[in-house]
Parts: C-alpha cells; sequence; structure tokens
C-alpha cells in the first residue's frame, strides 16, 4: 500500500440508527425473497447440469489423431488433447511488442485513489456509530470513477493514458482443428515478455518520452513528473505477458474442421479447453466438480443473504435497544441467531422442495433439518417471552 490517506467521518445516534434500520427493513424485504428466488433457481440449474453432463459423457468420443480430419465425427462431441499453434505473430498497437505466441496482454496498473468506509460502534452508546470514510492512493488494474466518491473534488482519478488490452491470433489450432473464440479466451498460460525499452521508446512518438521510463521488466508512465519510487496519482506500471504454444485438451462440438460449441439435449453447453493433457473421462469429471462447487457456492451465498436480510428485518428490535449497552448486545446477539435460524429453515426448506422430485432421500434430510430448526426457533421464542427475561437478567 502506498500513498497517504484523509479521514471523515459521521456520527449516527439513537434515532438516526432507528431510522436507518426502518430502511433496513425495506431493503431486506427486498433480499429474502431474492434469496429463496436464487436458490430455487440454483437447483433448477444444478439439476440441468447434471442431467446434461451426464448426457454428454455417454456421447463424447475421443479423435484418435488429431493431424488427421475425422469427417464421421461431424456435429458430435468430441475430445482430443495436443499442443495449441498458431501461425505469425501478434503486435500491440501502441508499444509495438510482438509476440510469436497464441495471446497477447498489455497489462495496466493505475496509481489511484480509493475510497473505503469504515462503521465502528462508540463505547458511549448515546453517541451511536461513527462511519469513516478513508481515502488512500494504491495501485491496482481496475480504473476506479471518482465521481461517485463522497469526497469526489479532492480525490481525483484521471483516465488512464492506455488501458489493459488483449490481443488473440486469428487461427489456433491443435492438430487440424481449429479453436472457436471462446476455447482461445481459456489458454491462459500466461509469461512475462522481456521488454527491449529502448526500442519501445524508439516505436512511440518523440513527443512522448519524457513521460516514460524503465522500470525492472516494464514501462512506467507518467504526465506529472511522478518516477516508480514516488508515484502520482494517473501514474501507470504497464508489463506485457504472452501465452506460447502449449498442451490443451478440449471437450467441444466439432463442425467440420473447427471445435465449436455443443448443446445436450437440455440445452447445456459443452464447450472447454483445459491446460494440460487429459482424457475424455478427466474433462468430464471435471465438469461434475465444477458443477458442485458452483452448486454449494450459491446455496452458501443465498443462505447468507437470506442472513442478511433476516437481520435487517429484525434490526428495528435492536436500534431500540442500542441506548442500553448490555441490553443492546444481548439483543443484537439473538436477532442475529434468530435471523441463523429463520435462514436455515427457510432455505433448507426451498432447497428440499426443488430436490424432493428428483431425489427423495436428500429433499427429505432436508426437510427434517427445516424441522429441527423451526424446532429450535420455538425454544428461542420461548426463552425470550416476557415471564422469563426477568429471570435471564437477574442472573
Amino acid at each position: 500500500m502506498i500513498g497517504n490517506s484523509l479521514t471523515g467521518g459521521t456520527s449516527l445516534g439513537f434515532f438516526g440508527r432507528l431510522k436507518n434500520s426502518l430502511f433496513g427493513v425495506l431493503v431486506g424485504l427486498l433480499f429474502v425473497p431474492g434469496a429463496v428466488a436464487l436458490l430455487g433457481w440454483n437447483e433448477y440449474r444444478t439439476v440441468q447440469r447434471s442431467r446434461g453432463l451426464a448426457e454428454a459423457a455417454g456421447l463424447i468420443q475421443s479423435i484418435p489423431d488429431i493431424q488427421q480430419p475425422a469427417p464421421q465425427l461431424n456435429n458430435s462431441l468430441v475430445h482430443l488433447s495436443g499442443m495449441a499453434r498458431a501461425d505469425g505473430e501478434l503486435r500491440d498497437v501502441d508499444f509495438q511488442v510482438v509476440s510469436k505466441g497464441l495471446r497477447l496482454q498489455r497489462q495496466v496498473e493505475l496509481f489511484q485513489w480509493h475510497e473505503e468506509t469504515e462503521s465502528a460502534k462508540q463505547s458511549n452508546s448515546s453517541r451511536g456509530e461513527k462511519r469513516e470514510v478513508r481515502y488512500e492512493q494504491k495501485w491496482s488494474r481496475k480504473p476506479i470513477d471518482s465521481s461517485k466518491f463522497k469526497q469526489p473534488e479532492q480525490h481525483r482519478n484521471p483516465a488512464p493514458r492506455y488501458r489493459e488490452q488483449t490481443y488473440d491470433a486469428s487461427k489456433i489450432q491443435v492438430g487440424v482443428y481449429e479453436l472457436s473464440d471462446s476455447l482461445k479466451s481459456a489458454i491462459s498460460n500466461w509469461t512475462d515478455i522481456a521488454l527491449d525499452i529502448d526500442s519501445i521508446m524508439l516505436a512511440l512518438p518523440e513527443e512522448q518520452w519524457e513521460h516514460f521510463s524503465g522500470d525492472a521488466n516494464q514501462l512506467y508512465y507518467s504526465t506529472t513528473g511522478g518516477s516508480p519510487n514516488s508515484p502520482q496519482v494517473g501514474d501507470l506500471r504497464i508489463k506485457f505477458t504472452e501465452c506460447l504454444p502449449t498442451d490443451v485438451s478440449v471437450a467441444a462440438n466439432l463442425q467440420g474442421g473447427r471445435l465449436e460449441d455443443f448443446r445436450t439435449s437440455n440445452g447445456q453447453s459443452i464447450e472447454r479447453l483445459f491446460m494440460g493433457q487429459m482424457s475424455a473421462a478427466d474433462i468430464m469429471d471435471r465438469l461434475v466438480t465444477e458443477n458442485t462447487i458452483v452448486a454449494w457456492g450459491i446455496r452458501f451465498g443465498g443462505t447468507f443473504l437470506c442472513v442478511v436480510g433476516f437481520t435487517l428485518i429484525l434490526g428495528p428490535i435492536s436500534a431500540m435497544t442500542s441506548f442500553i449497552p448490555i441490553l443492546g448486545r444481548l439483543t443484537s446477539g439473538l436477532v442475529f441467531l434468530a435471523a441463523v435460524l429463520m435462514s436455515v429453515v427457510l432455505c433448507s426448506m426451498t432447497i428440499a422442495i426443488a430436490w424432493i422430485a428428483v431425489r427423495p432421500v436428500l429433499g427429505g434430510s432436508l426437510l427434517v433439518v427445516s424441522g429441527i430448526g423451526v424446532f429450535l426457533l420455538f425454544r428461542l421464542r420461548a426463552a425470550n417471552t416476557p415471564s422469563s427475561l426477568p429471570q435471564a437478567m437477574g442472573q
């Protein structure tokens, strides 16, 4: 992390927090049904993808010799492995950097302002919550629109003079078979290109020379007199990488001499390239594993979204008790626990209903989990009835 930072803050009192919590209820009422819809869609997607992959595993055929055409496999799902190659060269149009590889990429880092907002609860509950806005200068590859900052005038990020660019060979082949654009973009054996700084400078317009310098194996660009050791906002670090010919494995539809997207009977897309040598069975196993990872990732994400939604919906309860430190912390903890339990119940039921028609055992198991969650919710409610609260506070 390089650069300086500025900090500003505001404090939210009791009524400010209550107002925000009421707005949070509206947001929560969108998050919860959104999470349910996301989980329902994910289960449908997972089932469809699983069926499509099972069908593809039974259809895929390996091309025995990638140096020979296989017209008998036209319009079929095929597998092949071999060296990906391309003819000719790739050239960056601005800096005249040349690669004889498959892909060429210009990577650009910008030195720019970053805005970060932090919230911290005050020990004095009457002062509420303090929100700090911090501004720091750091390197990053993604341009940041400073017009959306809370303090844009003092923290302006200029538009970068040069942006990232990727060049792909017009024709990349594995044996006699040409890769589609989608398959080409999956090649990812990036390695740095050793730059000849003097040659690059000669390729640039003379009026630009004063803005460039060499920094290890990259170019440094500045319009304000910055240097690698003392960067200024708007400065750039530019380097180049390439993908050289390499072994790849592909599963795709054979269309004449070109490998393209294959669609299963239920519309699932099979068009994948992996680095290295892999058998057809290995590729299909990899796709099944990816489907499982995506499914569980969305399940956890949907559940988290649901927890956030229920926490926001119950937020006014925490806000109304926050002026009493001990009671406020106790209430916040109970609200969060209730939000987690309600989310587990709702999300488990959503997944169970989606799966019960195709996998009764899994669906039934999830319904059992939902039932346990409902039981715990009732126990939590019983433990916090008015008659039991005095006893709990007296302990």
